[in-house]
C-alpha cells in the first residue's frame, strides 16, 4: 500500500517507521506495548470483613481495650508489684500512692494486683464457657439442622427444657445446691469449674438454635444439593460445605455472648455465690468495697470501671463483627 493519499501525520508514522509495518496495510495505530497481567484473585470473606472492621473506629477501639485488659492479666504477676493476698496493715483503705497505684482495701491488700487478677478470674471463665458452649452449640446445632428427625427432635426437647426457667436464675439455683460441695472436692478451683460449668450448660441451648436455623438455611442451597448428587458423603458435605458457612456467624455469637458471661459471673461473686475470697474477682472487689463507699469509693470505682469497659467493649466488637461478615454490607 503506497503512503500516497494518506494524511501527513499517518505518512509521516510509516515513513518514519512508527507504524508496525505488518500493519500499514491494514490502517492500524501505534503499536503498543503489552500490559503486565493483573491479579485478579478473590478476596476471601475473612479478609473482607478483617478490611470492613478496620474502617470501624468503634469496633477498632473496643479490640484494643479487650486485647489491653486481656494482657494485663495474662501478664497480671510481671505487672502488679505486690501479691493480691498480702496484707500490709499498716495501709489499710490507704488512697492511691507510689507503692500502691490504685490504693488498698480494708485489709490492706493492693486494690491493683486484685484487679489484675480479678481480670483473669473473668477471661478465664468466659473463655472456657465460651469453648465449651461452641463445642455442644455447634455440634448439637449442626447434627440436628443436617439430619433432622429424632435428633432435631431430642435437641429441641432439651433446648426448650432448659429455656424453661430463667438463665441466670437456673444458675443461681445450681451454685447454691453445689457449690459448697464443689469446694470441698477441688479447693478453690472447684467453684471456677463450677462456675464455666453452668454457664455453659445454660448458653449451649441459643447457640444450638442460631447454628440450627444457619444449616438448614445451607442444607437447602443448590450446591450442597449438587453434592448429595455427586455421590459426596454426609461428612464431607459438613466438612467442606456446612462448616465454613458457620464460622462467621458463630464467632459473632461468641464475641456478644462473652458480655452476658462476664456479667452474670460478676453478679454470682457479688451474691456470695460465685468465686470464693482469698481469689479475686471483679464481683468480690465491688461486693467488698459496697460497705465502705464513704471511706474509698476507689475500691468501689476501679473494679466497676473494669466491669464496663469489658462488658461495653464485647458489645460494641461483637456488632462491629456482625456487619463486618454482613455480606449485603458494601465495601
Amino acid at each position: 500500500m503506497s503512503s500516497e493519499g494518506l494524511t501527513p501525520v499517518l505518512k509521516g508514522q510509516i515513513d518514519g517507521g512508527i507504524l508496525d509495518p505488518a500493519l500499514q496495510g491494514l490502517g492500524a495505530g501505534p503499536s503498543v506495548a503489552p500490559k503486565e497481567p493483573v491479579d485478579v484473585r478473590p478476596i476471601s470473606p475473612w479478609d473482607r470483613a478483617w478490611r470492613r472492621l478496620r474502617r470501624d473506629p468503634v469496633s477498632m477501639v473496643s479490640l484494643a481495650a479487650i486485647l489491653l485488659l486481656g494482657l494485663a492479666a495474662v501478664f497480671a504477676p510481671l505487672i502488679a508489684r505486690h501479691s493480691p493476698i498480702y496484707q500490709d496493715y499498716a495501709n489499710m483503705d490507704a488512697w492511691p500512692s507510689a507503692t500502691y497505684w490504685l490504693g488498698t482495701d480494708d485489709l490492706g491488700r493492693d486494690v491493683f494486683a486484685r484487679l489484675l487478677y480479678g481480670l483473669r478470674v473473668s477471661f478465664a471463665i468466659a473463655l472456657l464457657t465460651e469453648v465449651v458452649t461452641a463445642i455442644l452449640g455447634i455440634g448439637i446445632g449442626v447434627l440436628a439442622g443436617y439430619f433432622g428427625g429424632w435428633i432435631d427432635n431430642l435437641a429441641s426437647r432439651l433446648t426448650d427444657l432448659v429455656f424453661a426457667f430463667p438463665g441466670l436464675l437456673l444458675v443461681i439455683f445450681v451454685m447454691s445446691l453445689f457449690g459448697r460441695q464443689m469446694d470441698s472436692l477441688l479447693g478453690d478451683l472447684g467453684r471456677m469449674f463450677m462456675v464455666f460449668l453452668v454457664f455453659s450448660l445454660v448458653g449451649w441451648p441459643a447457640m444450638m438454635r442460631l447454628i440450627r436455623a444457619q444449616v438448614l438455611a445451607l442444607k437447602a442451597q443448590q450446591f450442597v444439593e449438587a453434592a448429595h448428587s455427586c455421590g459426596t458423603t454426609d461428612a464431607n458435605i459438613i466438612r467442606r460445605h456446612i462448616l465454613p458457612g458457620i464460622w462467621s456467624i458463630s464467632l459473632v455469637w461468641i464475641s456478644i455472648d462473652i458480655r452476658r458471661v462476664v456479667l452474670n459471673e460478676s453478679i454470682l461473686s457479688l451474691l456470695g455465690l460465685g468465686i470464693q475470697p482469698p481469689m479475686s474477682s471483679l464481683g468480690i472487689m465491688i461486693a467488698a468495697g459496697a460497705t465502705r463507699l464513704e471511706t474509698n469509693w476507689g475500691e468501689v470505682f476501679w473494679p466497676s470501671l473494669a466491669l464496663c469497659i469489658l462488658v461495653v467493649a464485647f458489645a460494641y466488637l461483637g456488632d462491629g463483627l456482625r456487619d463486618a461478615f454482613d455480606v449485603r454490607m458494601g465495601d
